[in-house]
């Protein structure tokens, strides 16, 4: 073999041939530039994914957003009120349904509900209540921090990726607390739930309105005539000694109805 044909196979192991010239050199640079452009990439994607594994780890679960802007809700603006029942939950609170609507009989799920006609099973509004240890009562002075608890305990459960709404203070005559909004699905039906939430003398209550998509914003002014309508007959202030803790009880079981939080 000759000296010039062994020189072309050793520059031909390093990638050049002295055969093609100039056309083997831009095929070779080409090569080694895409080559170069794809480890960039890699590594770029590298460190994004591995920033998104630290920012989102540092964060924790996501907490339920609270808006600083509260509502004021005029009487005038509500609908009309019926009679007033008798005394409910063991005699702290008197409530009155909406002007014409159906009280169906009574359940261990809630205090009462209402509904606006015997036959449909939508709007409907049920109150429930449970004893409250970190507020004694909820003021236009403490609500943000009651809205505050109430998103803790939302983010606690898990729920703080279905609200619809952000938690917001509201108050409406005499029932000074928070409003938020979920969803759910009932048999490939979506439902609206509005929540109205206080605490008046230990005691959580918590209205909801159930609704079908798209009809809440006609029935929520019901939810808020009702809590505005709420007569609390044990708004006494805290007791200077405060009793003994006692294990915190159950929250009130949530109707089976729901086959998917949304």
């Amino acid at each position: 073999m000759s000296v010039d044909n062994q020189e072309d196979r050793r520059d031909f192991r390093f990638g050049i041939s002295v055969f093609g010239g100039d056309r083997d050199t831009c095929f070779l640079r080409a090569t080694m530039k895409t080559f170069s452009q794809f480890l960039l990439a890699q590594s770029l994607l590298t460190l994004l994914v591995s920033l998104t594994i630290v920012l989102s780890g540092c964060g924790g679960s996501p907490k339920a957003p609270v808006s600083k802007e509260s509502k004021t809700l005029r009487v005038g603006d509500l609908p009309e009120l019926g009679e007033p029942m008798d005394p409910l939950d063991d005699g702290r609170i008197v409530v009155a349904p909406p002007a014409g609507w159906h009280i169906p009989s009574r359940d261990s799920k809630w205090i009462v509900r209402f509904k606006s006609s015997p036959k449909l099973r939508y709007p409907t509004i049920m109150l429930t209540a449970e004893d409250y240890e970190d507020v004694f009562n909820v003021s236009k002075d403490n609500v943000d921090e009651f809205a505050e608890q109430v998103s803790a305990l939302l983010e606690q459960d898990g729920k703080t990726a279905r609200l619809a709404d952000e938690i917001t203070p509201v108050e409406v005559k005499r029932f000074v607390g928070i409003t938020y909004r979920r969803r759910a699905r009932v048999k490939k039906k979506i439902i609206e739930r509005v929540f109205a939430e206080t605490v008046v003398a230990g005691r959580k209550y918590t209205l909801e309105l159930r609704a079908l998509k798209g009809t809440d914003e006609r029935f929520r002014p019901y939810l808020f005539a009702v809590a505005g309508g709420i007569q609390f007959l044990q708004a006494e202030a805290p007791p200077t000694q405060p009793p003994p803790k006692k294990p915190k009880p159950k929250k009130p079981a949530e109707d089976s109805e729901y086959e998917e939080e949304l």
